[in-house]
């Protein structure tokens, strides 16, 4: 025993699929001595199962549970001392149970029983309509013992007659039919295993079905797993001890919950391609794996196409699938972070207002009058140790159609009045970010309000208003107006007028585009003033400061105007992500890769060359996926992923034209709307000509443009099949090659 203890726990180390079905094994194996004790009527045994069955109740959040049937279990506990005639008649005649039957083994729980008595007397030959009340109370049993006597007259009409003599009973499961049943089922799926996949194996993964953007990874769900009776017996100790022993907590306040991580869990449940269901994603990849084994051609032929024509690894529920960009941003802090208080200090500083007002919209205000108060004087605070202050915002217009892009998905929300004497409202955060005309509004007030007050101030002011650009007094700018959209890319227009004057400018702004987006701009700058330095404050407090030639000296000074190329093309929010693939992959690679700086920032200057430069850029891309061969293209390492242990068809990477799409989009981005941020009023080609359509008013992502239909599915073809068995002689298989779903077992000769 000591030594199977010890290979356990080797395996353990070894294999995160061995945790997962030793603890399947080992809560089953609870469950079925759970069974016993009630059928057995063996009280101390229920008693023991019900102890060991409350950790899982708590660590699983069966929150009903967890606080009545540990009030259950600790009256049973105490019953010996409360009601010792009662605890006579569990622990020796097993009176806690109900035998119906007579039949050894077959008690049940007195619920259950009640149940059965309920389906018995409203079955077909029950009674029917019954009243709920005194009057049923009496007549149920009556009833039912009637019942019972009658049906017990008739054997050939409701089933055998239960035998008088106790020792002819016996258990259902003794007949020889009940066996032969168990041992089909048995043989099924012993069958279904050897066929399709081995779960058993050391090499398969755990599935984890997972709607939320991070999902979590096998290591994770097989740690939460190990440790899942150890930290629910702690909570179910902690919990007898506050609530039934000491009563320092009332018996009736909310539990806590944990973070489930299993498999398969319902909450859980990753959303898949559009019209794919979970289990039938599971079903297409399980088969794809299968034929890929047998017609590896054929295979490759349909991995050209995009199943559904929607790129998976673009896409979450048919839409555009979105992952966390601040990645990227944290990967740069740890290259780039310098101490405020070490000397950091610089002459001018411009201001993304969103940052604040997101950072104050959650506190207490009665009048909107006091929100814009207090934003105010966070600005002045964050601009006193500066000479010029200049206040940025997004320009809000009707017929921004890229903007709105940006926006799809975020729900909708209520108008709210914004003037300083309205009413703060109450779900401020809620209707700012889902209503574009709140944010118009908002901003318009707010800034109206901040020049009012700037105009009493000695210190420069300049606020950007729509496409307006204000300032508290003649002679501070150049800048007259400017046609930009967002704030995040209009900043660099206020550093460059900024740097006519000043040589040290911070930024302060929360969001990655920015940081982004300024290093891409540092030889500009350096251009404008060579001995420039520039800093980007980040944070809810402003607490971190980073530098930007820091950010330069790691990737290389030649290599920053490709950053913004890498940014849209992993993803930001005007492209879609990759999933799997975060933001630290693609910058680890883009270090790496000598090549990688020269292309991205070749393709940045000239977009046109696209077209001649895309084999090296899905070279690039299908590094990040790790693949053997990337010079082979996406259909070959799609290939090669597929018979690894991927578990979602969202873990291939996208076809050729799928990704070629997406660089037209992610090129528009980087290449014409951030790199243009330096001019006033830029022209923008249009988005349709560059992977977007417009239906509606509204502009959609053009996932491919190799589109198969229902006459013409590459897939539906590589995966049909027959379920005949009559080997050589079969007419209906239209498969040139057979395979494991096909009936004729390899003796296809069509």
């Amino acid at each position: 025993m000591k030594e199977k203890s010890s290979l356990t726990e080797d395996q353990q180390l070894d294999s995160e699929m061995f945790v997962y079905w030793d603890c399947v094994l080992k809560f089953g194996v609870l469950f079925l001595t759970f069974k016993y004790s009630i059928r057995s009527r063996n009280f101390k045994l229920y008693i023991a199962c019900l102890e060991k069955i409350m950790p899982y109740m708590f660590q699983l959040n069966h929150t009903h549970y967890s606080r009545w049937l540990s009030v259950h279990l600790e009256d049973l506990k105490k019953i010996q001392i409360s009601h010792p005639d009662i605890y006579v008649e569990f622990s020796e005649h097993g009176n806690f149970t109900v035998s119906r039957t007579g039949r050894p083994f077959s008690s049940m729980a007195l619920d259950q029983a009640y149940e059965q008595l309920n389906k018995d007397i409203k079955s077909l030959h029950g009674a029917l309509g019954t009243d709920i009340g005194d009057r049923w109370n009496m007549a149920c049993p009556e009833v039912l013992r009637l019942l019972s006597e009658y049906e017990d007259c008739y054997p050939e009409i409701f089933g055998e007659k239960i035998e008088s003599d106790p020792t002819k009973l016996k258990h259902h499961s003794d007949r020889v039919g009940y066996q032969k049943t168990f041992l089909s089922d048995f043989r099924l799926l012993k069958s279904a295993i050897q066929e399709r996949f081995d779960p058993f194996s050391s090499h398969s993964s755990l599935v984890c079905l997972n709607n939320r953007q991070q999902v979590p990874s096998s290591k994770m769900v097989s740690l939460f797993m190990k440790n899942l009776v150890a930290d629910g017996t702690k909570r179910y100790e902690e919990y007898v001890m506050d609530r039934l022993v000491t009563c320092r907590v009332p018996l009736t306040d909310a539990l806590t919950t944990t973070n489930i991580l299993l498999p398969g869990h319902p909450e859980k449940l990753k959303i898949t391609p559009e019209h794919l269901s979970v289990v039938q994603e599971v079903k297409l990849l399980s088969k794809l794996k299968d034929v890929s084994q047998k017609r590896p051609t054929e295979t490759l032929e349909a991995l050209h196409y995009e199943y559904l024509n929607i790129p998976a690894c673009l896409t979450r529920g048919g839409e555009a699938y979105r992952s966390s960009k601040s990645k990227l941003l944290d990967c740069l802090k740890k290259v780039s972070t310098v101490d405020l208080t070490n000397g950091h200090h610089s002459e001018a500083v411009v201001i993304d207002l969103s940052c604040i007002v997101t950072a104050l919209c959650h506190g207490k205000y009665f009048k909107m009058a006091q929100f814009y108060k207090a934003v105010w004087d966070r600005t002045s605070l964050l601009g006193a140790a500066h000479s010029r202050v200049d206040i940025v915002t997004d320009n809000y217009k009707e017929d921004n159609i890229l903007k709105e892009f940006t926006r799809q998905g975020r729900g909708s929300g209520s108008m709210v009045n914004f003037t300083p004497e309205d009413k703060f409202p109450g779900k401020f955060a809620e209707n700012l970010m889902k209503v574009n005309e709140n944010k118009c509004e908002l901003y318009e007030q707010l800034i109206s309000f901040m020049f009012d007050q700037s105009s009493t101030c000695s210190k420069q002011f300049v606020l950007t208003k729509h496409d307006e650009v204000l300032q508290n007094r003649q002679g501070i700018t150049d800048i007259v107006g400017s046609s930009q959209l967002e704030a995040d890319y209009r900043i660099v227009l206020h550093i460059l007028d900024a740097l006519k004057k000043f040589e040290k400018i911070t930024v302060i702004s929360n969001d990655t585009d920015v940081v982004v987006i300024v290093t891409a701009f540092l030889g500009k700058f350096r251009e404008a003033r060579p001995s420039c330095k520039i800093y980007v404050i980040t944070g809810v407090n402003q607490s971190n400061c980073i530098d930007i030639d820091l950010i330069a000296g790691y990737v290389g000074m030649d290599r920053t105007l490709g950053l913004v190329l890498l940014h849209s093309l992993s993803g930001c929010d005007f492209t879609e992500s990759f999933y799997g693939r975060g933001k630290s992959a693609w910058l680890k690679e883009y270090v790496s890769n000598n090549e990688a700086g020269t292309l991205f920032s070749s393709l940045v200057k000239r977009p046109s060359l696209l077209m001649s430069e895309f084999s090296k850029l899905e070279n690039f891309v299908l590094r990040v996926y790790r693949v053997a061969y990337p010079e082979k293209g996406s259909a070959v390492a799609r290939l090669e992923l597929l018979s690894s242990n991927i578990t979602t068809l969202r873990s291939l990477p996208p076809s050729k034209p799928a990704l070629f799409q997406h660089a037209k989009r992610s090129l528009y981005v980087a290449s014409f709307l951030w790199m243009s941020a330096a001019e006033p009023y830029p022209v923008l080609p249009d988005p349709v000509d560059w992977g977007w359509k417009q239906k509606e008013g509204k502009l959609l992502s053009v996932w491919t443009n190799r589109i198969y239909t229902k006459e013409n599915d590459e897939f539906k073809k590589l995966m049909r099949s027959c379920s005949c068995r009559v080997g050589s002689s079969c007419t209906r298989c239209k498969c040139t090659v057979c395979w494991s779903q096909c009936g004729c077992k390899g003796d296809c000769s069509v």
